[in-house]
């Protein structure tokens, strides 16, 4: 029996390796790029040594306590062809049934996890983050100090982009923006001043400062919340005022109009407030700490990091060779070291949460599959062992409805011991991967309900062809079983 059970344990750990080594490969296919060194990641003889040695380590731990039962055995009763019984002892079917409530707990756990990780997906796309990033792409140039310095050439040279960017086909709207777009993070940041609001050492007065078009906002699909946005006749004018966001508004003005106050950055740039616009932000910063200011593109711009916002009709990539060419056209000097899709952008902040989901999606498949044969095998052997049992009781009158039944409450129970302790490892599981969640909790009823209703369908197709095959048994042949 020993050796038995070493051979399939050996057996199981070989078209584990192999199954493994497809496994990774798929889960290098869909591994962030920015996971260093993803792609040594292999078995190794290290890895082989050690996967088969806990193969042979569960076969001797799940072979030697049959084994050493079964040489136990009494002669006499083995030479009369009489079974063991008619059902597992006590303690071999609570190890049994602790096996199978592990397994499903385990599961459970595994499934909870997925469902939080999808639904944190399904809440951050469903996020305002402030703009609309549909066919918008960003081109970031790289304009030479020396040729065009701070102030009035760089801007000088931005109003020259934009206007032969905007005479593309296909380009609906082009904006610029300096130092460059970013979402909940970077940026250049200047000291804030207001007007009749003394400054607190317990909060910071560190405020993004930003110089953009009149149509920047517009093509980014900023909202305009109070006030008004820039004009073309505001681009002629730099001390027209300046746009704040909302989240500037939450911060220093608390319950009050900030329309007309006087800000200040830096120590020199001043103007009235005319507008308030929706705050930016990405699936990194959610909530982000700095606010902004937006200043009118009129006869300053930085020299560095300017970038042209760009929303096109259709697939704002193509655009990417033209916009090229165009700025090359324009002054060979000028370098464009970057052309992105604030789609993909946006993407590729979401693919380590998609990463750790796929992972847990497939061993939470193979940990409910694991499961469910774990319930059929027990209440097959289970059966198997009680099929003269069976017989009496249908001999007796026992309808195949109720012999049905009664495998079937079998089976339940452990199911619902296993529900329990896997709502338990549920919440546990929310607490490891809690920096990955957002707006998901493992006690939403919606999110609970689909992975029940999962794992209850799989729990009972393991329980209810154990249960058909019991109500087939022929009574006559059952009771000469034995």
């Amino acid at each position: 029996l020993l050796t038995e059970s070493l051979l399939l344990s050996v057996a199981g750990g070989l078209l584990g390796i192999l199954a493994a080594f497809w496994m990774i490969k798929g889960i290098i296919a869909v591994c962030p790029a920015d996971v260093t060194h993803i792609e040594q990641t292999g078995i190794d003889r290290t890895v082989l040594l050690f996967t088969l040695g806990l193969s042979v380590l569960v076969g001797l731990g799940f072979g030697l306590l049959p084994a050493w039962k079964a040489s136990g055995m009494r002669l006499v009763q083995g030479a009369r062809g009489e079974s063991s019984g008619p059902v597992l002892d006590r303690a071999w079917r609570r190890l049994s049934n602790g096996l199978v409530v592990t397994q499903i707990a385990l599961a459970l756990t595994l499934l909870i996890g997925v469902a939080m990780l999808i639904e944190s997906l399904i809440q951050l796309q469903k996020e305002d983050l402030g703009f609309q990033p549909e066919s918008v792409l960003v081109l970031r140039i790289d304009i030479p100090h020396a040729k065009y310095p701070d102030g009035a050439p760089a801007a000088g040279l931005v109003k020259e982009l934009l206007q032969r960017v905007r005479a593309i086909p296909d380009v609906r709207e082009a904006g610029a923006i300096s130092p460059g777009f970013h979402l909940g993070r970077g940026g250049g940041f200047l000291d804030l001043w207001i007007d009749g609001c003394p400054t607190s050492p317990n909060r910071s007065n560190w405020v993004r400062t930003q110089i953009v078009s009149a149509d920047f906002f517009s093509t980014a699909g900023m909202r305009i919340l109070h006030g008004r946005g820039f004009t073309k006749e505001d681009m002629q004018d730099p001390n027209v005022g300046v746009i704040i966001d909302e989240n500037m508004v939450r911060r220093f003005f608390p319950g009050r109009d900030p329309m007309g106050h006087h800000i200040g950055v830096g120590g020199s740039d001043r103007g009235p407030i005319i507008g308030v616009v929706s705050s930016l932000r990405d699936y990194t910063a959610l909530d982000p700490f700095f606010v902004a200011t937006y200043w009118p593109l009129a006869d300053w711009c930085w020299s560095y990091a300017t970038d042209l916002v760009v929303r096109a009709d259709g697939d704002p990539m193509r655009l990417a060779p033209t916009l090229r060419a165009l700025v090359a056209d324009l002054d060979e000097d000028l370098e464009v070291t970057a052309v992105e899709s604030i789609e993909e952008t946006l993407s590729t902040m979401l693919t380590p949460r998609r990463f750790v989901m796929v992972l847990m999606g497939v061993f939470a498949q193979i940990a409910l599959i694991v499961a469910a044969l774990g319930l059929y095998g027990l209440l097959q052997y289970g059966v198997s062992r009680r099929t003269h049992e069976i017989g009496v009781r249908m001999a007796l009158g026992a309808t195949r409805g109720r012999i049905v039944q009664t495998v079937l409450r079998q089976g339940g129970l452990l199911i619902l011991v296993g529900i329990g302790l896997g709502l338990v490892g549920g919440y546990a599981m929310s607490q490891i991967v809690a920096s990955l969640l957002y707006e998901s909790k493992p006690t939403d009823p919606g999110m609970l309900a689909v992975v029940l209703i999962v794992l209850l369908a799989a729990a009972f197709a393991a329980c209810y062809l154990p249960a058909r095959r019991a109500a087939k048994v022929d009574p006559m042949v059952a009771l000469r079983y034995e």
